[in-house]
């Protein structure tokens, strides 16, 4: 296993995470986490539509590293004034978070890798090495000689700029970013859990409404 990477795009996650925190406690303001547990998926959205946006003029780690200290830019303008954050739900997201990622990263340690039986895996694994090639987006079609990809890679997308932003190879960057997905979508669910037990009762200010949709749909 190579434990380089793995601890490269954990570091990868947390930058996330403080990125977004300043946009979700703001969008989150009466969540007990204000809105921690989403703020992870939240930066890496916001960093892929925009490396998305000028990629269709050019891509490549130069390109997505300007974008991501834009991003980063914005986030510490944001929290110019302060971020308050409490420690204790912060704590449990970064342990959620991590708990989660080891899990599923020790579990694709066992697994036989890409081979034909898993499904997109091929696919997934494709578009990811076309991603590393390209200069300019959509890539390259991998089936498809001399056309550009009509389908859709977002998810692909995201994992071609944490493998750039970590400078992994493509053949080590498919089980860190799918473990960190699987990660941040349980770091959403638990995020929304507390949001929906404060709400009902439990310790912290209540919950309102939008907050409760909000989180909803985001996680």
């Amino acid at each position: 296993m190579e434990f380089g990477v793995v601890a490269r795009w954990w570091v990868f996650f947390g930058v996330l995470l403080v990125a977004g925190l300043p946009v979700a406690s703001r969008l989150l303001p009466d969540a007990p986490d204000r809105g921690a547990s989403v703020a992870m998926p939240l930066s890496l959205v916001v960093v892929t539509l925009a490396t998305l946006w000028v990629g269709q003029v050019a891509y490549g780690q130069l390109v997505v590293g300007a974008v991501f200290v834009a991003v980063l830019a914005a986030a510490a303008w944001l929290a110019r004034g302060g971020v308050e954050i409490p420690r204790k739900p912060l704590l449990e997201v970064v342990g959620v978070f991590t708990v989660a990622f080891v899990f599923l990263i020790v579990v694709r340690a066992w697994a036989d890798g890409v081979q034909p039986g898993g499904g997109e895996q091929f696919l997934d694994f494709g578009l990811l090495q076309a991603l590393d090639r390209a200069g300019q987006l959509p890539p390259r079609d991998m089936w498809f000689a001399g056309e550009r990809v009509v389908y859709y890679y977002g998810g692909q997308l995201m994992a071609s700029i944490g493998a750039h932003l970590t400078d992994t190879a493509p053949r080590f960057a498919y089980e860190p970013a799918l473990a960190g997905v699987y990660a941040m979508g349980c770091t959403a669910a638990y995020g929304l859990a507390s949001t929906i037990a404060a709400g009902n009762g439990g310790e912290g200010r209540p919950v309102g409404v939008p907050t409760a949709i909000g989180g909803a749909g985001v996680a």
